[in-house]
């Protein structure tokens, strides 16, 4: 390649290039989103939502007829888990359904009490360009199973199983984990043949943690935040903006003052990388 770029060969070394890469592989699919629906009969005020950077911890806060919702949200890295607990101010408040959307070829079914499982094989041809003339096709002998299983714990109330929705009626306080398996075993493995089994990967997080309440998954997941934002903490300075001033405006009033540090975040992740 060097070669043909001092002969001036530039379509030649191109072309060449293109061989020390490798196959396009850059083709990427959601595996789906988990949709929380939950009716209330009056709008909600006082909404809230926050993100914390040094917990990893996102949360949502409102109220309706005096009730206050609280959702908290966190993926923890040791017991491989997407988090979620949604309780209200009032017992008995929480009734909401839970169900899957997905662009890929899936089935969705409430197998049991609190239980909802998702589960689809990956396509094995996706188009990188929208003028490609072939679309997603699906080969069963080839695809990347998949599983995505969510288990509901609550304080008080009940699960419904109803087709593709897990309904939650009456609850105070209630404790989704979602758990995701594939059969990948590795890039040399066919995924299909020799493959691990979709289903007791995700089914192996949710038992490794079915002794642990929530306070503890928390607890698991600080100990890895607090390692991690130990070698990088992001600090806003001294100027304290106006309370409930939205995000661009509270920046634009520490970079008037100076104070703007978040603002070189990006530059001190990559240093951190490089270093």
């Amino acid at each position: 390649m060097r070669q043909a770029l001092w002969n001036g060969e530039y379509m030649k070394a191109d072309s060449l290039s293109r061989l020390m890469l490798g196959p396009y592989s850059a083709r990427y699919l959601t595996l789906g989103g988990l949709f929380l629906k939950q009716t209330h009969s009056a709008p909600a005020s006082g909404y809230e939502r926050a993100l914390d950077l040094n917990t990893a911890q996102a949360s949502v806060k409102y109220t309706v007829n005096g009730v206050e919702f609280t959702r908290e949200m966190f993926v923890s890295y040791p017991d491989q888990l997407l988090v979620i607990r949604w309780k209200s101010s009032r017992k008995g408040a929480l009734n909401f359904s839970a169900g899957f959307r997905n662009p890929m070829k899936s089935t969705v079914s409430s197998p049991g009490a609190g239980l909802l499982v998702m589960k689809g094989q990956c396509p094995s041809y996706v188009p990188h360009r929208p003028y490609e003339k072939r679309s997603i096709e699906y080969d069963p002998a080839i695809g990347i199973p998949y599983e995505v299983h969510v288990k509901a714990r609550l304080t008080d109330g009940e699960t419904i199983s109803e087709g593709d929705q897990l309904h939650i009626k009456g609850a105070t306080e209630v404790t989704m984990l979602v758990s995701i398996g594939t059969g990948f075993n590795g890039p040399q493995q066919d995924p299909v043949r020799h493959g691990r089994r979709a289903d007791s990967a995700a089914l192996a997080p949710l038992r490794k943690a079915a002794g642990l309440s929530y306070a503890a998954l928390l607890q698991r997941h600080w100990q890895i935040t607090n390692r991690c934002s130990a070698a990088f903490r992001s600090t806003w300075g001294t100027t304290v903006p106006p309370p409930n001033l939205q995000t661009r405006a509270s920046w634009r009033t520490r970079a008037q003052a100076g104070t703007a540090t978040l603002s070189s975040l990006h530059c001190s992740i990559s240093s951190a990388v490089i270093s």
